[in-house]
């Protein structure tokens, strides 16, 4: 169920419960990871960055799959374009 925000400043929403969020944008190609181990692995796949060119976030997929292979599934997504999203302000 998404939660409706409200605008309270240029870029930055809040919801109902007080938490604020600020727009990110996300670029067309994207890196994904997610845990491979109990009690870590939820099975969600989570952003792990975003490239306007394919060949920057294929490169980046093998850096981290080289020195994180162990702990972290990586996969790349194209989403086909970029997209802006709200991101929760710790």
């Amino acid at each position: 169920m998404q939660q409706e925000l409200t605008k309270v400043d240029d870029g930055v929403w809040t919801d109902n419960n007080g938490n604020h969020y600020h727009e990110e944008r996300v670029l067309r190609y994207r890196v994904y990871f997610k845990h491979l181990h109990k009690p870590y692995d939820t099975g969600n796949w989570l952003l792990h960055s975003s490239h306007s060119i394919e060949q920057s976030a294929i490169d980046t997929m093998f850096d981290e799959k080289e020195d994180n292979g162990d702990l972290y599934d990586y996969k790349l997504v194209d989403n086909g374009e970029a997209t802006t999203i709200k991101r929760l302000l710790y």
